[in-house]
């Protein structure tokens, strides 16, 4: 071989050299962790796709294979029906409500969701005519028992009533309810691998991102389109509280961080390692899914690792949201 062509053989290997190795050494769980972000992604899109033009929408469930931390994993996708919607009128009990209690008597029937002896699941919103706010059921014993301090925009709000005197009969009001999904449809699927969405990391709402507070969510979380593909509300218990149903209205973005299911749970460390890598919000191969409501679009960002220890689980969650809430401003300036 003369000089030249041994020049130009170096210079080939060099050049394959540069395009292979950073996908030799590319570390296999980032691939993984990618793959499962675009499994999310598209089980949003096919969840807003199936619910154009069905009669009542259509939501997504995720929820949890397994027993292992039920609460902040999530590995298992579905789909499940829309919320339900029906109207009557009622009384209000004079007798048992507070600032954010009142009760319905009798109790209220509901024939859409079968017999018309079926009375609303827990989790029911109702809303009176011609009054702004909206209410949650939390009990279904003998009456059903709404409260108003499970909303983002009616806390304390008192109920649409007229106490009149004692003995006055109680005046009567028309209402409309929004029942949620209590089912999923068809097959499941499951994420594969050890990837799963860590729902203890996640938010429904972004932290910085608007006024609204972030709630960090525990399986399972059900996200419900309109007949339109619009996104109606999220549907979670928060670690620790009780059922909410949260509006997602434009500042709402949703924020499910794809992570490691052995990790999830753990602490934040100073110095990750192979034995002790610490809290998913530390991996720098970590993924999020947003799903951004003013738009109806759902997309991926990479995770923000931040070098010191966060104060909280929240602040935590903020921090690595960074480039999440970048995102977000970016798509906003471009609209």
């Amino acid at each position: 071989m003369t000089l030249v062509e041994l020049t130009v053989v170096v210079v080939i290997l060099s050049l394959l050299a540069v395009a292979v190795l950073p996908v030799l050494n590319r570390s296999p769980n980032k691939s993984l962790l990618r793959d499962t972000a675009a499994t999310v992604q598209g089980h949003i899109a096919q969840g807003m796709s199936k619910s154009i033009g069905s009669r009542t929408g259509y939501g997504i469930w995720f929820d949890v294979s397994g027993t292992s931390s039920p609460n902040t994993r999530a590995t298992t996708l579905a789909f499940c029906p829309g919320m339900t919607t029906s109207t009557g009128s009622s009384q209000l009990s004079t007798m048992s409500f507070t600032d954010t209690t009142a009760t319905l008597l009798p109790p209220v029937p509901i024939s859409v969701l079968g017999p018309v002896t079926t009375t609303f699941p827990a989790g029911t919103l109702i809303s009176f005519m011609g009054y702004p706010y909206e209410y949650l059921l939390v009990s279904t014993g003998s009456v059903a028992s709404f409260r108003s301090d499970a909303m983002q925009t009616a806390a304390n709000t008192t109920f649409p009533y007229n106490s009149g005197t004692t003995g006055a009969p109680n005046p009567t009001y028309s209402w409309v309810v929004s029942v949620p999904p209590t089912r999923t449809l068809g097959t499941k699927t499951i994420l594969r691998g050890n990837a799963c969405i860590d729902l203890g990391c996640s938010s429904v709402g972004v932290s910085e991102y608007s006024n609204l507070p972030a709630d960090i969510p525990v399986a399972p979380l059900k996200i419900t389109f309109d007949s339109t593909g619009r996104a109606q509300a999220a549907i979670y218990k928060t670690s620790g509280g009780s059922q909410k149903f949260r509006r997602l209205d434009p500042e709402t973005p949703i924020a499910l961080l794809i992570g490691m299911a052995d990790q999830v749970g753990s602490g934040w460390v100073t110095t990750r390692s192979e034995d002790d890598p610490g809290s998913n919000l530390q991996r720098a191969d970590a993924f999020w899914v947003v799903y951004d409501p003013r738009t109806s679009t759902s997309f991926v960002v990479e995770n923000y690792v931040q070098s010191s220890a966060p104060s909280s689980t929240v602040q935590g969650i903020s921090n690595a949201q960074k480039f999440v809430r970048q995102a977000l401003l970016n798509r906003l300036d471009a609209n």
